[in-house]
């Protein structure tokens, strides 16, 4: 499929039938981090895997913004149909907050994965700016190795398999999305807080 943004037809890859689900990869992944997950759900559901301005084939924003990523996922739920339900990882979860407030009557389902309500503080912005910068001066090699501490428990890193398995798949996937956004990835200008948004308990 294809969708509008910045004046080109984007490629939008696609996969199944059925009802639209919209997948939206976290920072500084692309698309190919849900292959495995658009697979098994393409069984029930058409699955959208768009790559977030500056990955791949899609162009720039004009500012590294959730509001402008949030745009384009509203520009892809058009092209599918008008309504989906998606699901946002990471940074992709302030995305889906953000198109929460821009279209809510696209989003007929919404799925946080691994992400916040709140804004990133200080510190972590400064994390995902260093990490760019190392990957920049040290390759992605280094900034995939320096994740396995973080993602994998003292015990779990002893398990020469297990920290094989990772290295093969979500750390090659990461390594991979990193490499061909490395010349073009932005530095994304901070988040907003959407814990307000959220619904209370009565």
């Amino acid at each position: 499929m294809r969708a509008s943004y910045q004046l080109r037809n984007v490629l939008v890859r696609e996969e199944g039938a059925g009802p639209l689900v919209v997948l939206v990869h976290g920072y500084p992944l692309d698309g190919d981090m849900w292959e495995d997950v658009s697979r098994r759900l393409a069984n029930r559901f058409r699955v959208l895997r768009p790559d977030l301005p500056s990955r791949r084939d899609t162009p720039h924003p004009m500012q590294a913004t959730m509001t402008e990523y949030a745009r384009w996922i509203a520009a892809v739920i058009e092209a599918g149909g008008g309504k989906a339900a998606v699901a946002g990882f990471s940074m992709g979860g302030y995305v889906l907050f953000e198109l929460l407030r821009q279209k809510p009557q696209a989003v007929v389902a919404a799925a946080f994965v691994d992400t916040q309500a709140g804004p990133d503080t200080p510190e972590t912005r400064e994390a995902r700016n260093r990490s760019l910068q190392t990957a920049r001066e040290m390759g992605p090699g280094a900034v995939s190795e320096a994740m396995i501490p973080r993602l994998l428990s003292k015990r779990d890193r002893a398990d020469t398999a297990l920290v094989g398995e990772w290295v093969q798949g979500p750390g090659m996937a990461f390594f991979n999305a990193l490499r061909r956004g490395l010349g073009g990835l932005p530095i994304v200008k901070p988040s907003s807080d959407s814990r307000p948004s959220l619904a209370r308990p009565p």
